[in-house]
């Protein structure tokens, strides 16, 4: 292939994706950063980071049920904008208010983790569904590894504080970034209605799909919160920890587009999310004995989940209840998730 071609493949991209993973990788950061800060035993005295993630996923649960009818009477925009102020008031008053964090931050994360789903950008068929969503999916990891870089580095610098006066900016421009680059594109939400409402329930793979997301987000956050005491027990310091696994979730992520080539190729995307769920059970077991086997298999499978849930939602509910069946399903798994965080 000449470069001249490989410039055009390039140049043909649908780069539209782009607004709202800045949104999806900050989301990312927070909730896997704050897992990091409660499990290195750095959060400062009277911040209470296992309290405000509970909420957190508890008003992200509820967010999402009230963005799909809400998503019939705003703009995508306008929900966008609503997201950046009150996530950056959020982030700034988790020093303050663990509550009124969970709370504001919770329905922002609702906005960022909704939209993408409930957007047309990804409503159109092709044979590699899973590889399309995949450049999105990257952003969740990103946000992952930068946030536990950032972590190492300012564990003995700057502590806690370098989060709350550097997030909440960083948080705002991604927003008015999405909310700026959402409008040139005309990214419209699919409404939601009692009528969509109603079909989606009436489905009886909703609810299969509802139990496998639930046990996949519940077995993944058991065994993500054993990773850096892991690190720890190893002789290695709390930023040492924090870093290297920055470093492998940073160095593993490419492998997404490994996993989504493979799904696309051989239409085993259920497979792997199923696959998902006893990797991630087995390696709780594991980590006590084998840790670097066990650590190793959870976070390489994990590369594997968005791009293949994605597709597999896709064929089970079609692009016209999509954004409903998600809707519901990260309600139910979000309340899960949120009262089971309540044991970290």
């Amino acid at each position: 292939m000449t470069l001249s071609k490989l410039w055009k493949k390039i140049k043909n991209i649908s780069y539209e994706w782009l607004p709202l993973t800045g949104m999806v990788t900050m989301v990312y950061m927070i909730q896997r950063g704050f897992l990091a800060i409660h499990k290195a035993g750095i959060a400062p005295e009277g911040v209470d980071i296992k309290g405000a993630m509970s909420i957190f996923f508890t008003a992200t649960a509820f967010g999402c049920l009230g963005l799909g009818f809400l998503a019939d009477r705003l703009k995508t925009e306008a929900l966008i904008l609503v997201a950046a102020i009150s996530g950056t008031i959020g982030i700034l008053m988790l020093g303050i208010n663990p509550i009124i964090f969970g709370i504001l931050m919770g329905l922002s994360a609702a906005v960022a983790k909704m939209v993408p789903f409930m957007g047309p950008l990804k409503t159109k068929t092709t044979k590699h569904e899973a590889m399309r969503i995949t450049p999105q999916a990257l952003g969740k990891q990103l946000g992952a590894a930068l946030m536990m870089f950032v972590l190492g580095a300012s564990i003995k610098v700057a502590g806690f504080g370098l989060f709350t006066s550097i997030l909440a900016p960083v948080w705002l421009g991604a927003c008015l970034w999405a909310w700026y680059l959402v409008q040139k594109y005309d990214i419209k939400l699919l409404k939601w209605n009692w009528e969509s409402v109603k079909a989606t329930l009436s489905n009886w793979k909703l609810y299969v799909y509802a139990l496998w997301y639930a046990a996949m987000a519940v077995t993944l956050y058991t065994v993500l919160p054993m990773i850096i005491p892991t690190f720890i027990s190893m002789e290695m310091t709390k930023a040492e920890a924090v870093t290297l696994y920055g470093t492998l979730g940073l160095c593993l992520m490419w492998l997404r587009f490994g996993w989504s080539w493979l799904a696309d190729k051989f239409n085993i995307h259920l497979h792997l999310m199923l696959a998902s769920v006893a990797i991630y059970t087995l390696a709780v077991f594991l980590m006590p004995t084998i840790p670097v086997i066990a650590i190793g298999a959870v976070l390489v499978m994990m590369q594997s989940v968005t791009p293949c849930m994605w597709t597999t939602a896709k064929k089970w509910f079609g692009s016209k209840y999509m954004g409903t069946a998600m809707g519901i399903v990260m309600i139910f798994s979000y309340i899960i998730i949120g009262l089971y965080l309540g044991k970290w």
